[in-house]
């Protein structure tokens, strides 16, 4: 599917789950546009109840072009219930945790650790849980996938806020 192409919200308006992966690519692959495009065409689908971007690794991440950006998507899928998503090194915590829709009763944060700017996910956890407490959240499942932890870092668990 080439998501340029497919012009504005009219195009499967019946999109109600959406989930795109990358795993792994070429060495020399490179489509800096694909995640641009691909929150363009999800941009404003207010019926949208889960989505997953996954994207593995943080080379991988630049070569496919999910950075911070990608994320500015989020607040306008307001009905958006469940939410997995790679967590990218130049998003700042205190931004990501405001760009997630407060509809959001289902977090998944997938982080890339085995780079050095990998972030430390406590602060947007600190923020998240902030969030869920303000917000008056019912209920909130924050997960995160480590795929590979190195030393010196501690692992997380599966995080369960009920409010």
């Amino acid at each position: 599917m080439q998501f340029r192409n497919v012009q504005g919200a009219n195009s499967l308006p019946f999109l109600r789950h959406f989930a795109f992966s990358v795993q792994s690519i070429g060495t020399r692959t490179v489509d800096r546009d694909l995640f641009p495009a691909i929150a363009e065409f999800l941009r404003g689908r207010r019926q949208l109840k889960s989505l997953q971007l996954i994207v593995s690794e943080q080379p991988v991440q630049h070569a496919v072009g999910f950075d911070a950006a990608i994320w500015g998507v989020l607040p306008s899928l307001e009905g958006l219930k469940g939410l997995k998503i790679s967590y990218p090194s130049d998003l700042s915590p205190g931004l990501a945790s405001w760009l997630i829709p407060r509809t959001v009763l289902a977090l998944s944060l997938s982080i890339d650790y085995n780079t050095p700017t990998a972030g430390d996910p406590i602060p947007f956890l600190k923020v998240c849980i902030y969030f869920t407490t303000a917000f008056c959240l019912e209920f909130l499942l924050i997960t995160f996938d480590l795929p590979a932890i190195p030393p010196g870092h501690t692992p997380f668990p599966s995080i369960h806020r009920s409010l």
